[in-house]
């Protein structure tokens, strides 16, 4: 409850997963990243993610860290030693590095991590960015390992598996990829089935709309249902890492809960997975800050390891149990999420090659199978939150049924060639949320010419005020923000530093016209850089126009 009052309290955006968000964002569907990436959102994403992680549902990490992660990138690029890439596209490159970050902090693998969030995030991907990825991934695992080293503590235990040859098992591994890759996509079909019951039952109950109730019935009834399933089995007590270690250990299951329901431990297994996919896909759309990939690596891991098994009981394979558990944990997670990149991922947490034959010809066969039979998770997740031009699988027929107005949002200032800086102000004034404004060449033709962005019209505003500040009788308009007031004092004492050391590089040292009024016309040009000084005029440092 209190994971959830978190997104109703202080930012909604701080539900879900974060990687349709994220998709969605780089994808250009927000036009102010703002509110997905503010600091509210940050603090409501943190609590929410730590709070829900210790209740006992079956959730993941992965997609919350990678949203938190984004965040702070954010948040750091406000700040002033970022400042010359405080924009633009730059500022989309930093994000990335950060998600970059925030998947590698999860698995503990800094390259697998990378392409993880390559795939999940992005559907173009520039390649000058991918070197900023890879030093930010470095330095995390660095820090990872520091701090692993320091609490005497690892993600994974490692465990040394035989070598593979190519030889007839090679069959039984492409025959687990099918299993695994049939499982995951009746995992996301189930998903899909269980938000439409979800729908329904809020609609029968008059929760159409979000509130606190309907969060409040959401959550109980998840919660109540885990409880119910999971209390009796002891097994189910168990930590997804805990499971993961175990299965992955070349030996015999060891936990004395595996023989609670039967002297054989491959029983409780099969009840295990059959509950642990039960209770995973209920916090799937859930309003908490959930991910989903963490229940999918240990479903897939107890699949593998019970496929294993029976393989040792009916066969003599050359291969353990525990290879199999390898092999079905990737497969399964890679198959649900489409995501190739998986694969990595487990070569780096077993760091070994041996066996990497095997893992992408299952991983393989069950992308491909998973995707016959519906799409991936991220994708559902993300038609969920409304996001669903940012879905992979649109066909030809979709999106001749889509038109631009769908996915438009309403501009409800402009400015033209013609706009004046008083109109400026109250804009400023009257629109205090909104960070871009347009630039159109005309009142009625409204052609669009670029775009300018708040912090660059208060600079402007702030330096006109600053030059004319003499001539202007208007200068001292009740109209003018607290803000724009206090950057035309930030200029003026700027101004007197740098014209105290160098001759002629005045900001406001210039030959002012003979009419200076807030009535001014606007004057547009190149991009500039705040507090830049030269010696050309001022009105050559014009609002940035992209």
């Amino acid at each position: 409850m209190i994971a959830t009052c978190c997104g109703y309290f202080i930012s909604p955006a701080s539900d879900g997963s974060g990687i349709p968000v994220m998709r969605a964002l780089f994808a250009g569907v927000y036009q102010n990243p703002g509110d997905m990436l503010s600091f509210r959102t940050l603090i409501a994403k943190s609590l929410s993610t730590v709070i829900a992680s210790g209740s006992g549902l079956s959730i993941g990490r992965a997609g919350p860290f990678t949203h938190l992660m984004a965040m702070i990138g954010f948040l750091l690029n406000k700040l002033a030693l970022f400042r010359r890439v405080n924009f633009g596209q730059e500022n989309y490159n930093f994000i990335r590095a950060a998600v970059a970050c925030g998947t590698t902090a999860n698995f503990g693998a800094p390259l697998g991590g990378l392409l993880f969030s390559i795939e999940v995030t992005a559907k173009y991907y520039e390649i000058k960015c991918l070197w900023e990825g890879i030093i930010c991934s470095s330095v995390c695992i660095l820090v990872f390992n520091v701090i692993s080293f320091i609490k005497r503590d690892v993600l994974f235990e490692r465990t040394t598996f035989p070598g593979f040859d190519m030889d007839m098992e090679i069959f039984a591994f492409v025959l687990l990829g099918v299993v695994t890759g049939i499982g995951a996509g009746i995992f996301c079909r189930v998903a899909m089935l269980m938000r439409s019951v979800q729908m329904k039952t809020f609609a029968k109950l008059g929760l159409n709309g979000p509130s606190l109730k309907r969060r409040t019935v959401h959550i109980v009834s998840i919660c109540l249902i885990t409880a119910i399933l999971t209390y009796p089995i002891r097994i189910m007590r168990i930590s997804d890492r805990q499971i993961v270690n175990e299965v992955f250990r070349d030996q015999d299951l060891s936990f004395h809960q595996w023989t609670q329901l039967s002297e054989y431990p491959q029983v409780t297994l099969f009840v295990y997975i059959f509950i642990k996919f039960v209770i995973s896909i209920l916090p799937c759309g859930a309003p908490i800050s959930a991910g989903v990939f963490g229940p999918l690596f240990t479903i897939g891991a107890a699949v593998g390891r019970l496929y294993g098994e029976t393989l040792m009981r009916y066969w003599n394979p050359t291969q353990s149990p525990a290879t199999y558990a390898v092999v079905g944990a990737a497969c399964f997670a890679a198959s649900a999420t489409q995501t190739v990149s998986t694969a990595v991922i487990f070569f780096e947490l077993t760091s070994q090659l041996s066996h990497m034959v095997p893992v992408m010809t299952a991983v393989t066969v069950a992308y491909f199978v998973c995707g016959a039979i519906s799409p991936s998770i991220y994708d559902i997740m993300a038609g969920w939150a409304g996001l669903h031009s940012v879905c992979y699988d649109l066909n030809e027929h979709v999106l001749s049924q889509k038109v631009a107005q769908n996915y438009m949002t309403p501009v409800l200032a402009t400015f033209t060639t013609e706009s004046t800086y008083e109109q400026a102000i109250q804009t400023l004034n009257t629109f205090k949320t909104e960070e871009y404004f347009p630039i159109c060449d005309g009142a009625e033709t409204q052609l669009l010419l670029g775009c300018i962005r708040r912090y660059d019209l208060e600079i402007a505003v702030a330096r006109f005020i600053a030059a004319h500040r003499k001539q202007m009788p208007d200068a001292k308009d009740p109209n003018v923000s607290l803000r724009v007031q206090k950057l035309v004092s930030k200029i003026l004492d700027i101004d007197k530093k740098q014209t105290a050391t160098v001759e002629n590089y005045s900001l406001v040292d210039f030959q002012p016209k003979d009419a200076s009024s807030l009535t001014n016309v606007l004057e547009l040009g190149p991009p500039f850089r705040e507090y830049t000084f030269t010696t050309v005029p001022v009105e050559c440092y014009p609002p940035q126009v992209r």
